[in-house]
């Protein structure tokens, strides 16, 4: 992948970024790994609950180096307006958790810096999400994890109404309209306008949104790959095959057995379970299915890279820090207690100790990482410097199209045009 054009007007944030800031100042040296008499201390944002317990094993295990830690909020948009403030007030901590869609603009925006000890491609990490932090020729951050999309269903009433797990698109199809038939007071699944949903369908389809060679970029988010991918799901949703339910409703749907499956990452059986704790057991896993039958390739959603700040002051530190939280024994295993996601790194997904420790999280008789594990996704070659406008762009056309105020291709192609505008305003040269 060529990614010159996003590390240029990276370059060019950056002076803006630090204009006013030092005022010419000598940059200080790294503090380098700390000493017993002189620890180091790392600042670092993260939003999940298990990330004490994270900072708690590293701290025991690297007692030179401690982890100031600030829980965030989860919302993306709202990561990024906080990390780029503090960098510009000479404030920001030196490691952050983001998403990987979050990374290409924290790039073009100067808010990141590249890791120079810790190699991404040599092999430690998943190949499906190793180009997700990768630009130019250099790799902005180390996968935290990887969260291929799954059929999750319920597999009591799966039993109850002589239900059949799908394995294509068609057969998906099909049982959406059986569950209409035999049981009209329940869908098989729920479409929220999610985004990550949308590219995860279409990248599987075929689709990649954004590509780069050398200074140009191609948009290509009205393809027809997405096209039919967004068509599909329109026409389910039309003919009431699924629902389009958001916020607290969802879990009250899944509660009461309204919602038979949900297509979603690896991270669903927590959020299923947590808000659900009665249905334990009654959840199982599958494949997601495929658009073609003897397709193997499923679909990506979600997924977060460790990231190095502009401006650490504690590069060995934190690089430290990074590599044993994303890519050591101790940091898989410790996170792994906490989050239903694989790791970015593939190193324990045959550990006899981490399949032992959690077999699955919704149903005890399966062995949901290794299945999980198993899965080979499709994914965008990278994600493009505004994919966040993109998000909240569709979350806005997407229900309209739903309630037939224009039709599912221009919906895809107004996404395609905001987003392709967008690019040329902010000084990226787009080709048709």
């Amino acid at each position: 992948m060529k990614k010159r054009s996003l590390s240029l007007i990276a370059a060019a944030a950056m002076v803006a970024l630090l204009a006013g800031c030092s005022g010419g100042a000598k940059a200080e040296e790294d503090k380098g790994l700390g000493t017993a008499d002189k620890p180091v201390t790392i600042k670092f944002w993260h939003p999940t609950q298990y990330a004490p317990q994270i900072v708690e094993a590293f701290e025991k295990s690297h007692p030179n180096i401690k982890v100031k830690l600030t829980v965030v909020p989860s919302n993306q948009p709202d990561i990024a307006a906080k990390l780029i403030a503090a960098v510009q007030a000479g404030d920001a901590p030196d490691v952050i958790k983001a998403e990987y869609q979050m990374l290409p603009y924290l790039v073009s925006q100067g808010a990141v810096a590249p890791l120079e000890n810790l190699k991404i491609d040599e092999g430690k990490y998943r190949e499906s999400v190793r180009g997700l932090v990768h630009f130019g020729d250099k790799d902005y951050g180390a996968p935290e994890d990887f969260t291929p999309m799954m059929f999750f269903y319920r597999a009591d009433l799966f039993d109850q109404l002589g239900l059949t797990v799908p394995t294509t698109w068609d057969e998906y199809e099909a049982l959406a309209r059986k569950v209409k038939e035999v049981a009209p007071d329940k869908v098989l699944g729920n479409y929220n306008y999610d985004s990550n949903d949308l590219a995860g369908w279409s990248a599987q389809a075929g689709a990649n949104w954004w590509k780069a060679d050398g200074e140009k970029w191609t948009v290509g988010i009205d393809d027809p790959a997405t096209l039919k991918a967004a068509n599909f799901r329109s026409k389910l949703i039309k003919e009431g095959l699924i629902s389009t339910e958001t916020g607290p409703g969802v879990n009250n749907m899944i509660a009461d057995g309204t919602i038979l499956s949900w297509n979603a990452g690896a991270w669903a059986p927590g959020t299923i379970m947590n808000a659900n704790p009665a249905l334990d057991g009654k959840w199982r896993a599958a494949p997601m299915p495929v658009w073609n039958s003897g397709d193997t390739e499923t679909a990506v959603s979600g997924g977060s890279a460790i990231i190095l700040v502009k401006n650490t002051k504690v590069r060995q530190a934190a690089e430290t820090f990074i590599e044993w939280f994303t890519d050591s024994e101790e940091g898989i295993l410790t996170r792994w207690k906490y989050s239903n996601n694989l790791s970015g790194s593939d190193r324990l997904d045959e550990s006899k100790e981490i399949l032992e420790m959690r077999p699955s999280p919704i149903d005890p008789t399966q062995d949901y990482l290794k299945m999980v594990a198993s899965q080979k996704a499709k994914t965008f070659d990278n994600w493009g410097p505004n994919a966040l406008l993109m998000q909240s762009t569709w979350k806005d056309i997407a229900p309209k199209a739903i309630a037939g105020e224009l039709s599912m291709d221009d919906a895809i192609k107004k996404l395609q045009s905001t987003v392709v505008d967008d690019m040329k305003r902010t000084g990226f040269t787009v080709t048709d």
